[in-house]
């Protein structure tokens, strides 16, 4: 009696659905992980937060962080995937990447925040979506595709 096996077709498929259903958890744990955030600053400790001028500047509100935390995670999840198709080294070229950006975006909340407290809060957000997507997403990049002269 023969044990069935699956195809390499079959296969694939199926390592290929269960990545892009990681990644998509991985958007939205780190959505998450920002909105606990604002959960525990804004309703908890009363910090307002506030963005722009101090006479038009707007209330981050929490529907505004969960969607934004996502999206910078679908982002990464666009980035990983170019890096993945063109790139020898997508892991290690994706951590890079992803915590260029980071650096980058705390220019955001250093800059544009009217208090100390608000500003504080927004890097902490930025973290803590960044310390789920980046190690997450890191971990679901295909291994290192092998140099042509060592086949």
């Amino acid at each position: 009696m023969s044990i069935p096996t699956a195809s390499p077709v079959t296969t694939a498929a199926t390592a290929a659905r269960s990545s892009r259903s990681h990644r998509l958890g991985v958007a939205i744990v780190a959505g998450l992980a920002g909105f606990v955030v604002w959960l525990i600053a804004v309703p908890l400790l009363d910090i307002e937060i506030l963005t722009g001028s101090p006479d038009g500047g707007s209330v981050v509100g929490p529907g505004a962080v969960l969607v934004s935390g996502i999206a910078a995670s679908l982002a990464g999840w666009c980035v990983l995937a170019l890096l993945e198709r063109f790139t020898a080294r997508p892991r290690r070229t994706w951590t890079i990447v992803a915590l260029a950006v980071l650096v980058l975006s705390m220019s955001g909340p250093l800059m544009e925040t009217q208090s100390t407290a608000a500003a504080a809060t927004l890097v902490a957000m930025h973290l803590a979506v960044a310390a789920v997507a980046i190690p997450l997403l890191a971990a679901t990049a295909r291994a290192p595709r092998r140099a042509a002269a060592a086949r």
